[in-house]
């Protein structure tokens, strides 16, 4: 990762082979590039550092995918590819399962797909909360360099905490 002195990336990282884990995501850049290269941070402005899990030290995609994909074929639906979900998540699993619904159901005319959807939802909530649970973790990784930048962090003294908006159970 190469990055410009106010942190705008220019290139991402490969793969990481050993972990799995996809390239980073450019949204995150500037804590990725914190984390990887351990820029010095100023304790004197940082009392503590928050740190988001999902797409940002966990490439959680993976977990996303099996457990859509389990739900949908519960319902009958087609499948849905790892890149149409990338796309859509980020806003929530409530956002991310009607997203979801709305994609696989494209060939209805709209209204009846969004009629489609609302009867569809509970269901396919129930069926994904289950799936999601059942397969926490299994199929994610921790993105390259992350543990190493927590390591640092910590070593600096800095209190770090974790936010998700993951339900409690997950």
């Amino acid at each position: 990762l190469q990055c410009t002195a106010d942190a705008n990336c220019i290139s991402l990282p490969r793969p990481d082979e050993q972990t799995g884990a996809r390239r980073y995501d450019p949204k995150s850049c500037k804590l990725y590039f914190a984390l990887v290269n351990f820029i010095p941070i100023d304790q004197s402005r940082v009392d503590a550092v928050i740190l988001d899990l999902d797409g940002t030290m966990v490439d959680t995609l993976g977990d996303f995918g099996e457990a859509l994909n389990r739900m949908l074929r519960e319902l009958a639906l087609l499948a849905i590819d790892a890149g149409a979900i990338e796309s859509m998540v980020g806003k929530g699993s409530e956002h991310l399962l009607r997203s979801v619904l709305h994609h696989v159901l494209a060939p209805m005319e709209q209204a009846q797909r969004a009629i489609k959807v609302e009867n569809l939802y509970p269901e396919a909530w129930a069926g994904y909360q289950r799936h999601y649970l059942a397969i926490n973790g299994q199929y994610a990784a921790v993105y390259p360099g992350v543990a190493q930048g927590l390591a640092a962090l910590r070593a600096a003294g800095l209190p770090l905490a974790c936010l998700t908006n993951k339900p409690t159970d997950f």
